[in-house]
């Protein structure tokens, strides 16, 4: 049966990595996957950038001062007592390549990330246009960006749907949703670090989004340690989606509903922000 618990790590060690760390979890938990989670982003050692792979060095401020101690690393570990399949029973269906389950995260993100890149470099071109039609300009390296941000947050949404509509048991609905955590943060990753998506942030409701499903997971998987974040979210996510309408949209619709009149599908976006500001407000 899998599980999933949630570890904090402190006083990180000068010589642990990220690939260690998740390592030794799965091997003392006897666990498939360890997620590793810290300010609202995942690292891993293909993401960590110019930190290389060892933790402390992500986790210390740039000022020079010890912080490390103070900050908490989020560790999501799935499969807690896992037991793999004799060889005779690991036979593989005809056509199960196609099935994402069968691959990791890391693969799945890289395939993304790999398919955006062919698409973005396709000799037939590649254009990207607003909401009204117009033509975006965009260098190929911000088009893959966008294209690997919208798969990756397509990805994530998809996995908690299912998990929504699932009837496995507490363990695989939570591992879908740390699986899906993974996604979305590795998505808003891809915002970031854009400046040309930066500008867009704000002028298409994709960002904002993004924002209130990574609040939303947090929710589902009980994560208290990310509150702080969540709430940051839940505030850019109502600045970015009130811009998409009209100033008095909400307003508007809050009299269509007392009046028993047809009110717009947008709404049910405005719903689910607002409930969960005001969870996350209680907390």
């Amino acid at each position: 049966k899998k599980s999933l618990i949630v570890l904090r790590v402190e006083n990180i060690s000068s010589t642990l990595t990220v690939d260690k760390l998740s390592s030794e979890l799965c091997c003392a938990l006897n666990a498939t996957t360890a997620r590793v989670i810290f300010k609202g982003k995942h690292i891993s050692s293909s993401s960590s950038g110019g930190e290389g792979n060892n933790l402390r060095k992500i986790v210390s401020s740039n000022d020079g001062k010890d912080e490390q101690k103070k900050n908490e690393l989020l560790c999501i570990v799935s499969g807690h007592g896992y037991v793999p399949p004799a060889p005779a029973a690991a036979s593989s269906v005809e056509g199960s390549a196609t099935d994402t389950t069968a691959r990791t995260d890391k693969e799945i993100i890289d395939s993304i990330r790999s398919s955006a890149s062919r698409i973005a470099y396709n000799q037939s071109g590649f254009e990207i246009t607003d909401q009204n039609g117009n033509l975006v300009p965009m260098s190929q390296t911000d088009s893959i960006s966008l294209l690997t941000a919208l798969g990756l947050h397509r990805i994530g949404r998809s996995k908690m749907e299912k998990c929504r509509e699932s009837n496995n048991d507490e363990g695989d609905k939570r591992n879908s949703l740390a699986s899906a955590l993974v996604f979305l943060l590795e998505a808003d990753a891809e915002w970031q670090g854009s400046s040309t998506l930066d500008i867009w942030k704000t002028k298409v409701d994709n960002y904002g989004l993004l924002q209130l499903d990574i609040a939303w997971n947090y929710l589902l998987l009980g994560s208290l340690e990310n509150l702080t974040d969540a709430t940051r979210r839940l505030e850019i996510a109502e600045t970015v989606l009130r811009k998409q309408v009209h100033s008095n949209f909400v307003t508007l619709a809050l009299v269509n509903a007392e009046s028993n009149n047809p009110i717009p599908p947008l709404c049910t976006i405005f719903v689910r922000l607002f409930l969960l500001q005001g969870v996350a407000n209680k907390m």
